[in-house]
């Protein structure tokens, strides 16, 4: 099954950002946030890859993956989000 994003998933990340954001070390935030940046691009990267090998664009009518990521995040190639 399919996991489904909620509102509770949106609430623990905005609850990370505001540790982040009141942290009394700006280094450690900084650093920690760097380490969450490199993750997420790891993560696009493979949620691009997935979508790419299981056609699920291309089922929808985009001629490749790449014209059919444009089209969802209007204009980016690096944002899949409104997939």
């Amino acid at each position: 099954m399919p996991h489904r994003w909620t509102g509770g998933n949106a609430r623990l990340i905005e609850e990370a950002f505001a540790l982040i954001d009141s942290s009394s070390d700006p280094l450690a935030a900084l650093l920690l946030c760097e380490g969450l940046s490199r993750r997420v691009d790891r993560a696009e990267i493979s949620q691009i890859a997935a979508i790419d090998r299981d056609g699920l664009l291309i089922e929808k009518g985009c001629t490749t993956t790449t014209a059919g990521l444009k089209t969802c995040s209007g204009g980016t190639t690096t944002s899949p989000a409104n997939i």
